[in-house]
């Protein structure tokens, strides 16, 4: 039987796309045949969990997680082109700015302090200094 020569990957996958599904492997062949299964497998979306074990590649492609990234780096490359056509643009000055990705950090950021407290210190900072 081919399920036998997976990974244990693979195998953790699609239990988790039968979990998914409302299923386990103990269901097999109690509720679900082997049959039902196979066909299960064989038609998996490019979302589940073994399509992205099998081809990581490609389940990013067509699962959407790429695409905010993409968009964001075409308005920024949009905003550019058209600065370059503009008085700004000419003189060099005023470029714009890359599109802010929610899941990058802020460099702007304002942080302070550089590191813990030393316990020598805690009294007086605690006590505002008195």
């Amino acid at each position: 039987m081919w399920l036998c020569s997976l990974s244990s990957r693979e195998l953790s996958a699609i239990e988790a796309d039968l979990v998914r599904a409302g299923w386990t492997f103990d269901d097999v062949p109690a509720r679900l045949s082997y049959p039902a299964l196979f066909a299960f497998i064989e038609h998996l979306p490019p979302d589940s969990a073994f399509s992205r074990v099998q081809d990581p590649e490609t389940a990013t492609w067509t699962t959407g997680v790429i695409v905010p990234n993409l968009l964001a780096e075409l308005g920024y490359r949009l905003d550019v082109l058209v600065w370059q056509q503009s008085k700004d643009g000419e003189h060099n000055r005023r470029r714009p700015q890359p599109w802010e990705r929610p899941w990058a950090k802020n460099k702007n950021t304002r942080r302070i302090g550089a590191g813990p407290i030393p316990a020598s210190r805690w009294e007086a900072f605690w006590d505002g200094g008195k």
